[in-house]
């Protein structure tokens, strides 16, 4: 299996390779286009250029000329009307001419054999030192015609210029393969970190393999992300270590009263009244246990809901409902109720949701002194605020401001009158409240004075029709 590594070392590779290739036929079709028909006429000047300056001295077999001329930076081939060759210059390394290339000099015509090469590339012919590849014009001597050949003297016209280009391409290649495996390690090494830090991270080690890159491109975007989930990973450990222990805490709590209480009654020295008055509180205890073990089962079942079924029902006549049932709760501590219901239909989980109302309005009762208030108002949406909401407010004790971001914790008891309260729960209500009202894309906020009263605020969706079953 190849490693990350090793990919973005060929991946690199191949894309020198890719851009050479590319770059060789993007300047082959330059020079196909823009320079070889210039280069193919500067040497056809030349040659003319020769057959003009020097026609005297060819009617005299005078060829000392061609040394001086080929010196200048060009190759020259000459072929005598009687078919003697010389070469002057820098010699050919092919002797390719074809009896028919010659011929079509001696006949008097113009021969360019520098745009007709058989190359994979155009530009590699301007490279081929063979006599193929040259201008060829005749030119008229005492003795008949003659062949003249011409083409540049590259190794002399640009011999250093070809050399240092070379070397620059060569030895940017071969310094960019050595720099691409060292470059691809500076890349892979977080990676490699990230992976470690990982592992670590699955055993349950939160600490000491946070990533400290400081980059600002996606490999540390990356970190920060990584950085980012450990915290909360780490957070929800911590909270998974709180719950277990605030579980046991709870359950502990009347679990020894009941064993206590259990442990008098069996004396037989008790008297039939505390025998009573023991069974009735074992009795109340056992009901919190259950009451608590509901209410966790209920969190446990909510926290693994993705979609929930919904219908469109009253929400109006859903509160009145609680408030029917828990009459005997505020009737009792004679509560001034203050109701301002309209008539409005969502959609939604009913029985759910009927939850929500039961918790909020109970614990708005149980926390209500006598002859206090307790106020319902409902909002029905509209175009600046698209949402219904829902407003429980009562004159009770309140919440101190400091306990107020923790109201919706599970296992939250925010004040020592109401922990201490008889009819205090355990801490679960408004928890499982939260969250019902979460999965309903709602929110629920708190507003609260301590000894002056609170406010509890639902804000639900309208028309969400999503999840529809």
């Amino acid at each position: 299996m190849k490693t990350l590594y090793v990919r973005i070392v060929l991946i690199f590779i191949g894309i020198t390779l890719l851009s050479a290739i590319a770059g060789l036929i993007a300047t082959d079709i330059y020079y196909k286009k823009a320079l070889l028909k210039n280069n193919e006429l500067r040497t056809i000047e030349v040659a003319y250029s020769i057959q003009a300056l020097f026609q005297d001295k060819l009617a005299v077999h005078d060829l000392s000329f061609m040394n001086n001329t080929a010196q200048l930076g060009y190759q020259i081939y000459w072929v005598s009307p009687k078919g003697i060759r010389s070469a002057y210059g820098t010699p050919f390394k092919r002797n390719d001419l074809s009896s028919l290339q010659l011929e079509t000099v001696l006949s008097g015509n113009l021969y360019s054999g520098m745009s007709s090469q058989n190359q994979p590339f155009t530009l590699f012919g301007f490279f081929n030192n063979s006599l193929a590849n040259t201008i060829g014009i005749p030119i008229e001597t005492n003795e008949g015609t003659a062949a003249l050949y011409v083409r540049p003297d590259l190794l002399q016209q640009s011999g250093e210029i070809r050399l240092i280009m070379s070397m620059l391409l060569v030895s940017s290649f071969i310094f960019s393969l050595v720099c691409i495996p060292i470059m691809s390690r500076f890349i892979v090494r977080p990676i490699k970190q990230l992976t470690n830090a990982t592992k670590q991270l699955a055993k349950g080690d939160y600490n000491n393999h946070y990533l400290h890159l400081g980059r600002a491109d996606e490999i540390g975007e990356l970190a920060r992300n990584f950085n980012y989930m450990t915290n909360e990973l780490k957070r929800a450990d911590e909270m998974k270590q709180q719950f277990v222990s605030d579980v046991s805490h709870e359950f502990q709590t009347p679990l020894t009263s009941i064993h206590g209480l259990a442990l008098l009654s069996a004396d037989h020295m008790i008297t039939k009244e505390d025998l009573i008055a023991h069974m009735d509180i074992i009795a109340m205890e056992s009901q919190r246990l259950s009451s608590m073990s509901k209410q966790l089962l209920k969190l446990a079942s909510l926290d693994q809901e993705q979609q929930i079924h919904k219908t469109h029902f009253r929400i109006d006549e859903q509160i009145r409902q609680v408030l029917i049932m828990l009459e005997w709760q505020w009737a009792d501590k004679n509560l001034q109720l203050d109701i301002d219901l309209v008539e409005l239909s969502m959609y939604g989980n009913e029985q759910l949701l009927y939850e929500v109302w039961q918790n909020l309005i109970t614990n708005a009762i149980k926390f209500c002194s006598e002859h206090d208030s307790l106020m319902i108002v409902m909002k029905a949406p509209s175009e600046l605020d698209p949402q219904i909401i829902v407003k429980i407010t009562d004159s009770g004790e309140g919440i101190p401001a400091e306990q107020l971001s923790i109201i919706f914790e599970r296992f939250s008891k925010v004040s020592k009158s109401r922990s201490q309260n008889e009819h205090s729960g355990s801490g679960l209500g408004l928890s499982i409240a939260h969250k019902i009202v979460s999965l309903h894309s709602g929110t629920i906020d708190v507003e609260s004075k301590w000894k002056v009263g609170t406010t509890f605020t639902v804000a639900l969706p309208a028309a969400d029709k999503t999840n529809m079953n």
